[in-house]
């Protein structure tokens, strides 16, 4: 075998690994990456990471540099990326700003890789499906948050199997820039989409509720409704796209399952976003061929069509009624949850002015800011992006998606005919819909829906600047312009229809074969440590995640193992941290054990809370947990310090103006507690209580401890002959309480039992809230004693019993799996002796 064709050879087998890493990672980031969660941002970035080294090695034996970007496209991407670095070094949470730099370089690589990919050589389609379809086992062996059946896994690999065929069956020549663009939508369509509908299905048969919305792989209904509007273009220029009639009709099934399945999430975020990307479609379709009238005609027809389709499901479905209707309106809580979040972001941006708080740091500070119910997220992308990033960082992504969008326009020039048209016209519209939803949410953060941007933004870039991907015979001997240290460049091509000379830059390569060879390795190391670092703290989360089931099945000793496994994993994990110390000084100060280890336990717990606090140094949670353990060992003082410390980083948060009223009662200090207590009545009667975040399937069940230990207070005050008048204003508290709770299990109960039926994490409240009912319907009914309506009473009393022995059987029903709460599990036979012990008797 010659040289050069022991080249070619080699230069092949690094495309065939360089395209199924890529393919891999845009098949499964939709499927395990549609959150914030790190497992799903480690695959994706190993399997970019091996793309990474596969075009490396390729372009080095065909004698190439590199690769190529635009010009107008890498010089705002390694500004925002600079930008980001600079920013995490002044940010609030260097752990949370170095995974969302992470996340950024890899989207760029991605972008890199697909923009240049005519410089490697094409690759066997049979080959290259083959061996992507030994990527099932990763469905088998990747944890899927909320997920322990086959439903998602035989959606995956009915995906890899389409996807395969797609592959196999390209007739014309292969172009695996146009299989990553199929891989997109199959999995999409036929893995999210399918599998939200499937969830829609089961919540509407197994708990009769045809309101709910979907989440299907991702974490909140409305980033998966700005993915759907996403792919749909894309789905539809496959269509038009298509050579053969098997292909338009797979196309279109896609296209449909993408608009069903977005109309479940009922967000009006992603209509507004499908409905710009179809008007776009119909205007940029035409655009240059035929005259403005008609493409204006062209654009209101489909956006007719979209309006159909979303008032047909209105007149068939409640929901989509009332979502409709709201789009609007002022009066929507979701409209006005948005509006304050937006203002609270203005003024974090305002006090953060150049560098902002760091990338990843809006959860950490925002608090402090919130008028509105708290959110991890500012729900628009753009002024998220200039309160982490600074003034700087907000110009300079808007310079990028500025240049993506130049780019496209390039593309469609680059054009002839509707086929080779169609993948640049459905990427141009694919970013606007991205561009319109960005307005009402943050599809920037979420780890597919970034990967997707950049994907999409390398095939734009793929189809101005690059040339059609060929085998390519690599000559003997190495090219003069290498032997001078530089890549082949070759000329900028004319296209028919471009406005002049389209440029792109090639990307710096060192000298000779040798230093080339150091520098692949060096690359490849590099990533390697990333890529490690990143699967370090997926192993973290996972243990943070084991462990808090184990101490809601109450096993505190694995629970702890696990805890401090997370730590072991991840260092800079302070929610390992956190969940360790709480643990293990809480654990050592109630176990049974002599006073020195249990006096060392309490310590290394303090320790550990304190560790994270250093690594968070602005999040509320962190004293707010060093706060509970004081309190649970009795050092109310110290409790009260770190409470009070939450309060001024988040100073509405519910949850730790009820704990810091507790320690109050705890020392006698009652007028303290009431002051808080009432204090948290003035949040609920405010913007901050009425509009949150999923207000209408939630409810703060906080409020109903506050009315009723206001109620209790006023009627301890009676009962003592202090205040003759408090006995009304007592039974007004209690029915306040009562109205809180019975909102709850009208709204949020339902809530809590799907969200476990999925398998998804949250708590559920309904013992705890059973509990105070029945508590406070006894003391209501003392109370009507106390008026003289003894019928009153007894009614009230039976209620209460009622109520307490449905938390006594549903206890002893899910023991020791009773989750943890508030208040203790009921351990008294009669509601009267829960009473009494409350009073201290």
């Amino acid at each position: 075998m010659s040289q050069a064709q022991a080249r070619n050879r080699g230069a092949v087998s690094a495309a065939v690994a360089h395209d199924v890493a890529l393919l891999v990672a845009v098949f499964y980031a939709p499927i395990f990456w549609g959150g914030f969660n790190t497992s799903g941002q480690a695959l994706v970035s190993g399997v970019v990471g091996v793309a990474v080294v596969a075009a490396l090695v390729g372009r080095w034996l065909q004698g190439y540099g590199p690769g190529q970007v635009p010009n107008a496209v890498h010089l705002p991407a390694l500004a925002f990326l600079g930008i980001s670095v600079l920013s995490a070094f002044f940010s609030v949470s260097w752990h949370a700003s170095l995974l969302e730099v992470s996340r950024l370089g890899v989207g760029a690589l991605v972008f890199w890789l697909v923009g240049s990919r005519a410089l490697l050589p094409a690759t066997p389609p049979r080959l290259v499906a083959a061996a992507f379809a030994c990527s099932v086992v990763l469905v088998v062996f990747i944890p899927v948050s909320g997920e322990e059946g086959l439903a998602l896994r035989m959606f995956a690999v009915i995906g890899v199997g389409v996807t395969c065929a797609v592959i196999v069956t390209d007739r014309g020549r292969p172009d695996p820039v146009r299989w990553l663009w199929a891989a997109l939508v199959v999995s999409a369509a036929f893995v999210v989409a399918l599998y939200g509908i499937r969830e829609k299905v089961t919540v509407w048969r197994e708990m009769d509720n045809p309101t709910w919305q979907i989440f299907s792989t991702f974490f909140n209904p409305n980033p998966l409704a700005g993915f759907f509007a996403m792919v749909f273009p894309l789905a539809l220029s496959a269509a038009l796209a298509a050579a053969v009639a098997w292909r338009r009709m797979l196309w279109g099934f896609c296209g449909v399952v993408l608009v069903g399945a977005m109309i479940p999430t009922y967000s009006k975020g992603g209509w507004l976003a499908l409905a710009g990307a179809v008007c776009c479609y119909g205007v940029v379709l035409g655009w240059p061929k035929v005259r403005v009238r008609r493409a204006l005609v062209v654009a209101a027809g489909a956006a007719a069509l979209a309006v159909a389709a979303i008032g047909l499901s209105a007149v068939v479905s409640q929901p989509v009624r009332a979502r409709a209707a709201s789009v609007l309106s002022e009066q929507s809580a979701s409209n006005m949850f948005r509006i304050l979040t937006w203002k609270g972001t203005i003024d974090l941006a305002a006090d953060n002015t150049w560098l902002g708080v760091g990338p990843g740091g809006f959860k950490f500070i925002y608090p402090k800011y919130a008028t509105a119910g708290y959110v991890e997220a500012a729900h628009q992308n753009y002024l998220q992006v200039f309160a982490e990033q600074g003034v700087f960082g907000g110009a300079i992504f808007l310079w990028l998606i500025g240049a993506v969008v130049f780019t496209g326009r390039r593309a469609l020039a680059a054009g002839g005919d509707l086929r080779r048209r169609a993948l640049a016209v459905g990427g141009l519209c694919s970013i606007v819909a991205l561009l319109v939803h960005s307005f009402l949410d943050y599809d920037w953060y979420i780890g597919a829906i970034g990967i997707s941007f950049w994907l999409v933004a390398g095939m734009l870039a793929h189809e101005a600047h690059g040339r059609p991907v060929a085998e390519v015979t690599v000559a003997e001997g190495r090219p003069e312009d290498n032997r001078r240290g530089r890549g082949r460049r070759r000329p900028a091509r004319r296209e028919e229809g471009a406005e002049g000379e389209v440029g792109v830059r090639q990307l710096p390569w060192p000298r000779g074969g040798a230093e080339r060879g150091v520098a692949i390795v060096v690359v490849a190391l590099v990533l390697f440590v990333c890529v490690w670092e990143l699967a370090s703290t997926a192993l973290a989360q996972q243990a943070v995640v084991r462990g808090d089931a184990l101490v809601m099945s109450q096993r505190p000793q694995s629970a702890l193992e696990m805890y401090r496994e997370a730590t072991q994993y991840d260092p800079g994990l302070a929610d390992a941290w956190e969940r360790y110390g709480l643990l293990r000084a809480v654990w050592g100060h109630s176990a049974d054990m002599p006073e020195e280890m249990r006096r060392e336990w309490i310590e290394e717990g303090v320790e550990a809370i304190e560790r994270a606090m250093a690594l968070e140094r602005t999040n509320f949670r962190r004293p707010a947990a060093l706060g509970r353990l004081y309190g649970e060992i009795g050092q109310t003082d110290k409790a009260v310090r770190y409470y009070r410390e939450a309060l001024e980083r988040f100073p509405k948060h519910t949850k730790t103006m009820r704990l810091l009223a507790a320690v109050y009662q705890d020392v006698g200090e009652e007028e303290r507690a009431v002051e808080i207590y009432r204090e948290m009545e003035e949040i609920e009667g405010g913007a901050f209580s009425k509009y949150r975040a999923l207000a209408t399937v939630d409810v703060d069940t906080e409020y109903a401890y506050a009315h009723y230990e206001l109620g209790r207070f006023a009627l301890k005050e009676y009962e003592s002959g202090k205040r003759g008048d408090r006995l009304e204003y007592a039974l007004s508290q209690f029915g306040e309480a009562l109205r809180v709770i019975e909102d709850y299990f009208v709204r949020a109960e339902p809530t809590d039992r799907m969200f476990l039926m999925l398998r998804r994490p949250r708590e559920y409240r309904g013992e705890y809230m059973r509990e105070l009912e029945a508590k406070t319907r006894w003391r209501m009914a003392d109370a009507y004693e106390e008026m003289g309506d003894s019928a009153r009473a007894e009614e009230e009393r039976e209620g209460a019993r009622a109520r307490w022995e449905q938390v006594g059987d549903t206890i002893a029903a899910s023991t020791p799996q009773a989750p943890p709460g508030p208040s203790a599990p009921a351990r008294w036979e009669q509601v009267g002796d829960a009473i009494a012990a409350e009073d201290g008797g």
